[in-house]
C-alpha cells in the first residue's frame, strides 16, 4: 500500500528503535581503528606548544563542549515588588565581632 498523506503509517514501518546507521557505524570504526579520535586530536593540538597560539585556542574552543557541560538555566521566582539589598564592604577584609 503506497503512502497516503494524512494517514497513519502501517504497523512496523520505518527504522526500528535503537538501530544504527550502517554508514555512520563504519565511519566510527574506521576513525577508532586509526588510533586517535577527533577529540584526542584536538586535545593533542591544544597542548602542543609548538603550534600557533590561535590554532591552540581554536582547538580548545572545539574540544570544550565535549569536556565541560554547559550550565543549566534556572527560573527566578519572586514578585516584582520584592526588595533586594546588596551589601558590600569597601574597606576590604571584615573583622569578626568581638575583635578590636
Amino acid at each position: 500500500m503506497p503512502f497516503q498523506k494524512g494517514q497513519p503509517r502501517p504497523e512496523g514501518a520505518g527504522r526500528k528503535k535503537g538501530s544504527k546507521n550502517r554508514i555512520l557505524g563504519k565511519t566510527v570504526e574506521e576513525i577508532l581503528a586509526g588510533g586517535e579520535s577527533p577529540l584526542e586530536f584536538l586535545i593533542r593540538t591544544m597542548h602542543n606548544e609548538e603550534n600557533d597560539y590561535l590554532m591552540r585556542l581554536d582547538a580548545a574552543k572545539h574540544a570544550a563542549p565535549y569536556m565541560h557541560s554547559k550550565l543549566a538555566s534556572i527560573d527566578v521566582n519572586g514578585s516584582l515588588d520584592s526588595t533586594v539589598v546588596i551589601v558590600h564592604d569597601w574597606r576590604g577584609k571584615q573583622q569578626d565581632e568581638g575583635q578590636g
